[in-house]
C-alpha cells in the first residue's frame, strides 16, 4: 500500500520537473538565440553555458526518474534515502539549475544589466568598472574567474570560467589604451571591440592580478 501511494507520488513529481526542466531548457535556447542576433546592434548577452545547464538537468531527471523506477520494480515501501532524502537534493539541484538558466550579464551601449533570478536585477554603466581583478586558479577543479568592481567595491560582474568576458575585456582594453570607454553606437568602436574580443587579444592584459582606477563616475 505504501509503494503504491509512494509511485503515485513520484508520478505526480516526475511529471511536474519534466514539464519544469523542458520548459526551462526551451527558454533558456530561445533567450541564446535572440540574443545573438543583438550582437548586431553591439549588445552583448552571457549566459552559463550549456554543458553546466544539460548536467543539472540530467542530474534532476534520472535521481527522480530513477526512484520512480525503483519502486515499480520491487516493493520498497517508504525508503528513506529515496523518498526523504531525495527530493531534498531534488530541490537543491533544482535551485542551482533554475538560477544557472536564468542568471545573465547583459552589456549594451547604455551600460551592465545582471540579472539573477532569486535577486534584484542591477544596472551599472560602463566607466563605473574601477577595478577588474583576475584569478587565477592553480587547482584544475575550479576555473579562473574575473571580476569587475565600482570604486565603492560593488560588484559589477564576475565570469567563472572567463570565456564570457572577452566583450567586456576588449572594452576594459579599449580604455587602458585610449583613455576613454568605447563609444558603442560608434561603427569603429564597436569594431575594434569585436576584434579583441577574444581570448589572445584580451587576458594577456589582466592575468597578471588586479588593475584599478579606471572608473570615470563613483558608484
Amino acid at each position: 500500500m505504501v509503494n503504491t501511494i509512494m509511485i503515485f507520488i513520484w508520478g505526480a513529481l516526475d511529471s511536474i520537473l519534466i514539464y519544469k526542466v523542458l520548459r526551462t531548457v526551451v527558454t533558456y535556447e530561445l533567450n541564446r538565440r535572440r540574443e545573438k542576433k543583438l550582437r548586431a546592434e553591439a549588445v552583448y548577452v552571457i549566459r552559463t553555458n550549456r554543458f553546466e545547464i544539460a548536467t543539472y538537468a540530467l542530474v534532476i531527471l534520472l535521481f527522480a526518474v530513477g526512484a520512480s523506477v525503483i519502486h515499480l520494480g520491487e516493493d520498497v515501501g517508504f525508503h528513506f534515502v529515496f523518498d526523504f532524502i531525495g527530493p531534498g537534493m531534488i530541490g537543491f539541484f533544482m535551485f542551482f539549475f533554475c538560477d544557472a538558466a536564468g542568471s545573465y550579464t547583459k552589456i549594451s551601449p547604455e551600460g551592465i544589466e545582471r540579472g539573477e533570478p532569486f535577486n534584484d536585477t542591477v544596472f551599472f554603466p560602463l566607466n563605473a568598472i574601477d577595478t577588474v581583478s583576475y584569478d587565477n586558479n592553480t587547482d584544475r577543479e575550479h576555473a579562473d574567474s574575473l571580476h569587475f568592481y565600482t570604486k565603492s567595491g560593488k560588484l559589477v560582474a564576475e565570469f567563472c570560467p572567463v570565456f564570457g568576458s572577452y566583450p567586456l575585456l576588449a572594452m576594459t582594453r579599449f580604455k587602458m589604451e585610449y583613455d576613454r570607454w568605447p563609444d558603442m553606437n560608434n561603427p569603429d568602436d564597436i569594431a575594434q571591440i569585436d576584434a579583441w574580443a577574444n581570448r589572445r587579444s584580451t587576458l594577456r592584459y589582466f592575468s597578471y592580478g588586479k588593475i584599478s582606477g579606471l572608473a570615470e563616475v563613483d558608484m
